[in-house]
């Protein structure tokens, strides 16, 4: 298997992905990293296809790359490696992270060994776009004393993956290292270095001896009463040691510092993407240089002697960052201490500004025009700031920033359903349409001899998260987190009379759904889980799980069968009682009449929806028929699905009871019709197994010889050049690039980029920076056509 190059590049500048970026950081960390695990979620999924993708040469050298069942059994596995001092790399997104915490709360307190490290990578969400609940994890963080790294731009996010080891070292402590989406979707142009390997790897093993090697250390790795309250007297020491090696590294400093004995009107404090979008805004405002920055790369725990120091070159202090007041209020007690004590008088103000001002918002995320928005009126106004900075260009900055947010712009809006060919959509479509029968009171007197059953429907997290949306939205009805739907339901079993359901993914059922499994047959309650077993984890963008052959670097695994583990939890007893079918849904007569009789019938019921991910399925199925276009010239045999104009009556039932993409609305001879748009379709006969009508028709094209072409014959030699960039007179001026995937924005990207001139306003932050908006998998590319890329770069004139 080819391996990508610019993972094994030593000496100049390439282009990566903020997770690619990880990924690379690790190979670069002195003496080599040993384990890199956790748990796919968005945005941090990419990290684990970069793994995938260079599973060769991690094997090669004997490194692990394997996801756990979930994020707490990650950071046990990150726990057990500090046995032979390895250095692992632990990656999982914000809420994931509250799954990890009493494995992470103990791992932290008992700390690492000798040359060994933990990097708990945290992929953050500030604007709450793909995360169930808003999350800051400094907070959890603080919670379990894990210090904090902030990284800023791409070429920090990977070289601080070294540096987080050297602060690990120096505290013996797990360091956390915060990802938010726009660096982890992100990416840009970096300086490579030579990768490092590790001694101690899976082809080198080593024997642990009790005498030498474990019994020494049990007062520090068994942590139980009274050892856990001795260990914790040492972290003030351990949080301190991490502070001073950050100073000496660099990692907090002071960008513009007064000159001694002089201080400035105004100062800022800020981290991570907090620190971009500042330097940004300065930079339009022409302010850069011009006033004192705090740069916090490690935002937990606070440098006390950087941050005394640079309250006294202040007479006011701005902090910067996204979300809630975690800096802020930090920063405050940490002043009011040395106002006590050293009678230093410096206001902070963040969230709130002087004057009664709207501060940095405390919700969602911040932008450069956030930012500016509120910054300017400070400046502008501000009673001791030198006249040439409170004129300038502030108000037109100002005045352009909310213009631009007055203009009244629509984008066409599609709501997030299942790809075509989803699995889901079976199963989805017949429990709409089986509710509804469910809901009748004659067709139940008439099939079944009973009044009405109105369904409970509980919700759990995978791609069936989408039934929260039409046409599908009755099928969702609670959400308590992953693996918790019958949990949920186990809450008001008691009191209800309703049928319950509950879907599944088999991603969440090796998670954690098959403890709510057992709950429900240990108390007998009356569910019907409906786990839709499609062979991967779809959602974050086809990672391995527990029921496939092969982990991330294709080394053999033994994969776990749902229906024998379900089986397995049973009692003898209750054999009879507990219902385990499983089933291809794409026989919908079969899996319709199944699931009727099962979820009507009392006590505990598991259905297993067998089928593969649409997108694995006719992912392999196009390269077969590129393989046969190759060496044929042509595709023999073809079947599209195809709309009738004469037939359709424009009903709408089609994508009512379906929602699939792969659907559209034509204008045609006979006014507004369905079409099937052949861009999407892929022909797996969902739209015409619900047989909302007969317009729906499947064409079969054989050929016996390429078809001929329609397309114009260019003449690549008399191709005009390009015109002149308006803004090419200019020394640096700025491309922006917006467009869907297959529109070649990727390709683009990767051939401007790398000429991209770094720009100073973020120390490098925006070399040449794309943003991937990605699919429903909140990762996956083009799950419901809404993906987009875009470029922000500086070219050189």
């Amino acid at each position: 298997m080819k391996i990508d190059p610019r993972f094994i590049q030593e000496t100049g500048r390439d282009i990566y992905t903020g997770n690619e970026l990880l990924v690379k950081g690790a190979l670069e960390s002195e003496g080599g990293v040993h384990l890199l695990t956790g748990y796919p979620g968005s945005p941090i999924a990419g990290f684990f296809d970069a793994c995938q993708t260079i599973g060769p040469l991690l094997r090669e050298h004997g490194v692990v790359a394997r996801l756990a069942g979930n994020e707490a059994l990650s950071v046990a596995m990150v726990n057990g490696s500090q046995m032979t001092a390895c250095r692992a790399v632990v990656a999982f997104k914000s809420v994931g992270m509250h799954v990890a915490s009493d494995a992470l709360a103990l791992g932290v307190l008992a700390g690492t060994k000798g040359e060994g490290g933990a990097v708990v990578v945290c992929g953050d969400d500030p604007w709450s776009d793909s995360t169930q609940v808003p999350a800051d994890s400094r907070y959890l963080a603080e919670h379990v004393r894990m210090p904090m790294l902030e990284p800023t731009s791409p070429q920090e996010v990977k070289d601080w993956v070294d540096v987080a080891f050297q602060l690990g070292r120096a505290g013996s402590i797990y360091i956390g290292y915060s990802m938010p989406v726009a660096l982890a979707d992100g990416g840009g142009t970096v300086d490579v270095r030579p990768n490092h390997f590790p001694q101690l790897n899976t082809n080198q093993r080593t024997t642990l001896s009790y005498v030498k090697d474990i019994e020494p250390d049990l007062d520090q790795f068994v942590l139980l009463p009274p050892r856990s309250w001795r260990r914790e007297q040492g972290m003030a020491d351990r949080h301190a040691a991490v502070c001073a090696e950050a100073r000496q590294l660099g990692v907090n400093r002071i960008d513009h510092k007064r000159q001694k004995g002089e201080t400035s009107a105004l100062g800022f404090v800020a981290s991570g993407m907090g620190y971009a979008y500042l330097r940004h805004a300065l930079d339009e405002l022409g302010l850069t240089g011009r006033l004192p920055i705090l740069k916090l790369g490690l935002s937990y725990p606070l440098d006390e002697q950087l941050v005394v120091e640079f309250a006294g070159q202040c007479e006011q202090i701005v902090v910067v960052e996204e979300r809630r007041a975690f800096l802020e209020t930090h920063i405050k007690a940490l002043l009011s201490a040395a106002r006590q004590r050293d009678g230093l008088d410096v206001s902070v103000w963040g969230k709130e500004l002087p004057g009664g001002l709207p501060g940095m918002p405390g919700e969602r995320g911040l932008n450069p025009s956030i930012v500016m928005d509120r910054l300017v009126p400070l400046i502008r106004d501000h009673p001791t700031l030198p006249i040439e900075m409170t004129n300038g260009r502030l108000t037109d900055e100002l005045d352009w920033i909310r213009r631009t947010g007055d203009v009244d712009f629509r984008l066409p809006l599609r709501t997030p359903t299942f790809c075509p060919g989803c699995p889901h959509r079976d199963s989805s479509s017949v429990l709409m349409e089986l509710r509804n029968d469910l809901l009748d009171p004659d067709y139940m007197q008439r099939a079944h001899h009973r009044g009405p059953v109105d369904l409970v429907s509980h919700g759990d997290t995978g791609c069936y998260t989408m039934l929260m949306f039409e046409p599908t939205k009755p099928l969702m009805h609670n959400y308590s987190g992953m693996g918790l739907g019958g949990a949920t339901g186990a809450g008001v079993d008691p009191f209800i009379d309703n049928k319950q359901i509950v879907f599944m993914g088999d991603g969440t059922f090796y998670h954690s759904g098959q403890v709510a499994i057992s709950q429900s047959i240990y108390t007998g309650q009356d569910i019907t889980y409906i786990i839709l077993d499609n062979k991967t984890t779809a959602m974050t963008g086809h990672q391995p799980n527990a029921g496939v052959e092969h982990d991330l670097t294709g080394d053999e695994m033994n994969p776990e069968d749902i229906e024998r583990i379900v089986r397995g939890m049973v009692p003898k007893e209750t054999t009879a009682d507990v219902r385990v079918v499983r089933m291809d849904p794409s026989d919908r007569d079969a899996y319709r009449k199944m699931l009727e009789k099962t979820i009507l019938a009392d006590g505990v019921k598991i259905v297993v929806a067998d089928k593969e991910c649409g997108i694995t399925y006719h992912r392999r199925q196009r390269r077969d028929r590129l393989a046969e276009q190759r060496d044929n010239g042509f595709v023999e045999r073809q079947t599209f699905m195809n709309v009738s104009e004469e037939v359709c009556e424009f009903c709408l039932e089609c994508t009512n009871q379906t929602g699939c993409p792969g659907l559209k609305i034509a204008d045609t001879d006979y006014g507004s019709k369905m079409q099937t748009d052949f861009s999407w379709c892929v022909n797996d006969g969902a739209c015409a197994r619900i047989f909302a009508c007969p317009s729906f028709e499947q064409i079969t094209i054989h050929r016996n010889r390429p078809p001929r072409s329609g397309d114009e014959h260019v003449k690549l030699h008399d191709i005009p050049d390009l015109p002149r960039p308006l803004h090419a007179d200019q020394p640096i001026w700025r491309c922006y690039l917006a467009g869907g995937g297959g529109m070649g924005i990727s390709g683009l990207h990767r051939l401007l980029a790398p000429h991209c001139r770094p720009l100073s306003l973020a120390g490098g932050a925006y070399r040449g920076r794309r943003v991937g908006v990605d699919g429903m998998a909140w990762l996956h590319r083009g799950m419901y056509s809404c993906s987009r890329e875009i470029l922000q770069a500086q070219l050189l004139g």
